[in-house]
């Protein structure tokens, strides 16, 4: 600035040297003319330029005064320091506050050498040397608690010769500080991120874990009912593999009629009320087969995504067959004791219209009270299978034996209807172990069954033979036998086929049930094979007897 004044000093002392010889060059020229009466004004209009241009040179030493004394007040509290050195390192001039560069006091044609020490020698005199060389330096500084950033580039003339060095020393400590603030920021989110992405991740883990392994089909439904996602006991449960029914709407494993007339509804009033729905339908597996299914929807809120459904699928064939038995139980029950009441009613009704035909009576009543009896008597059996409180007798049974007293107590019961019944025994046949007792109740019915279904003049046969660990025994008849859809279910307790039905064939329909659990007691097996019209062929097995087998068990 001081600078700035003597330059304007300069001008304005140039500009009155002008004037001066303005005024005395026309000064002369009027006095050539002294009848002109200029002489008079030009001198009055000289002066007062004169004081105009004295005027704006005070002015303007006093305002370049005030500047230089504005900018010394000032650099100090500048957030920069800005200095200036001669190609040989001597300070030319400093703007701001001392530079953290420099250590000593500073004054203008000092070494850069005598103003260096500690730790920002090093850095500060090779930068300087690298602007002599042309090259810009930029590092940080530490000094006295503050961050500073230097710049130190070369100073060049005109011609673009390096004469010097500029350097700038930034407070960077605000900056620093922020930055470290935002750096423990940036950590705590890290980590809080970090903390919950595992919680996910462990939420994730154990709803997959127990998705995969529990025994129930799970299924996640979009919005628009397709599969999104499924666990590996629904794959299973409708025999696909995995992913396999990714995309697939609901509708494709469930029977048509029960979609449309069931399962939609229950979809509607889950997307709409957003609340569960419980159903039953009959699903449809991948091979076309199809099983009962109980299906539970239930409303599923995923943040940010549209309502979804979750679909869990359980297979209830065996409680629906359980259903279903226990109906035809109770039906069969209710026939087979309703009729021995009715018979038993009809005749008390006319033993008391009709007295003197009391003994022909009798002996039906007697008939009646017998088929009761003889119904009681396999209820309470089952009733105590079912308990375990029948202990099987184990011991070695003698099968051959056992069947031919079972054939010779029947031959009457065959002769009164023509039949043929016949043995026959296998060779060397080894005992078994089994409940003679039980054992003989179970060929019993099925020999009398066979008698029982076969017309007259119809021929019955058993067979006895050794395959293995077992014995087996066959009863063969060619009666009605029974049909295909019946086959399933005649082992079931008061089953009766509807062709029984029909011919008016008295029986409980429990000796097969009881046979089968007699058998299963013994670890036997017990099956049949028939056809309609062609007679039927009822064979069980029992294990050999041996030293390695307990003498009794439980059943």
């Amino acid at each position: 600035m001081m600078k700035g004044a003597r330059v304007t000093k300069g001008i304005v002392r140039d500009i009155i040297l002008v004037m001066v010889v303005a005024s005395l060059y026309v000064l002369l020229h009027l006095l050539n003319d002294s009848h002109n009466i200029g002489w008079v004004i030009y001198p009055a209009v000289i002066g007062v330029l004169l004081f105009i241009i004295v005027l704006f040179a005070a002015v303007s030493s006093r305002r370049g005064e005030a500047s230089a004394h504005d900018i010394r007040v000032l650099s100090p509290r500048l957030p920069y320091s800005i200095w200036i050195t001669d190609a040989r390192l001597r300070i030319t001039q400093v703007i701001g506050a001392r530079p953290p560069v420099l250590t000593g006091e500073v004054c203008i044609g000092t070494s850069l050498h005598d103003l260096l020490g500690g730790e920002t020698s090093k850095p500060a005199l090779t930068g300087h040397q690298r602007a002599l060389q042309g090259k810009l330096t930029q590092y940080e500084l530490f000094v006295d608690d503050r961050y500073y950033e230097i710049h130190i580039e070369p100073l060049r003339d005109k011609r673009g010769r390096v004469t010097g060095c500029v350097g700038l020393a930034t407070d960077v400590t605000r900056r620093k500080q922020l930055e470290a603030q935002s750096q423990r920021h940036a950590e705590q989110l890290k980590n809080l991120l970090g903390e919950r992405t595992a919680q996910i991740n462990r939420v994730a883990h154990r709803v997959e874990a127990i998705l995969n392994s529990t025994s129930d089909a799970i299924a996640l439904l979009r919005p628009d009912g397709t599969v999104e996602q499924t666990n590996p006991a629904f794959d299973a449960l409708l025999g696909y593999q995995m992913d396999e029914a990714f995309g697939q709407p609901l509708a494709f494993f469930v029977e048509p009629y029960f979609f449309a007339e069931v399962l939609s509804n229950a979809l509607d009033t889950v997307a709409i009320k957003q609340q569960m729905q419980r159903v039953e339908i009959v699903a449809r597996r991948k091979d076309g087969s199809t099983f009962d299914a109980d299906v539970a929807l239930a409303p599923v809120d995923i943040d940010g995504e549209p309502p979804a459904v979750v679909v869990s699928l359980r297979d209830i064939t065996h409680l629906k067959e359980i259903d279903r038995f226990k109906t035809r139980f109770v039906d069969n029950a209710a026939h087979d004791l309703g009729n021995p009441i009715a018979n038993l009613k009809l005749r008390l009704y006319l033993l008391k219209k009709t007295p003197e035909r009391l003994p022909q009576y009798i002996e039906v009543l007697e008939h009646q009270v017998q088929r009761l009896e003889a119904l009681v008597k396999d209820l309470r059996m089952l009733a105590r299978m079912d308990r375990g409180a029948t202990p099987l007798e184990l011991a070695p049974v003698d099968l051959n034996a056992l069947a031919y007293e079972v054939v010779s107590a029947h031959l009457s019961m065959a002769a009164t209807k023509s039949q043929s019944l016949r043995l026959v025994a296998a060779d060397d046949l080894p005992p078994v172990q089994a409940d003679r007792f039980q054992l003989e109740r179970v060929l019993v019915n099925l020999v009398a069954n066979a008698l029982h279904y076969t017309p007259e003049g119809g021929h019955v046969t058993v067979k006895t033979r050794c395959e293995g660990d077992v014995c087996c025994c066959t009863v063969t008849d060619d009666g009605m036998g029974i049909a295909p859809e019946d086959l399933p279910y005649i082992f079931e307790r008061f089953y009766r086929s509807e062709a029984v039905k029909s011919a008016g064939l008295e029986g409980t329909g429990l000796g097969l049930a009881i046979a089968q659990d007699i058998i299963k007691a013994h670890s036997g097996w017990i099956k049949v094979e028939s056809e309609p019209n062609k007679g039927s062929t009822f064979s069980f097995a029992v294990p050999r007897a041996g030293p390695d087998r307990a003498p009794a068990a439980g059943a």
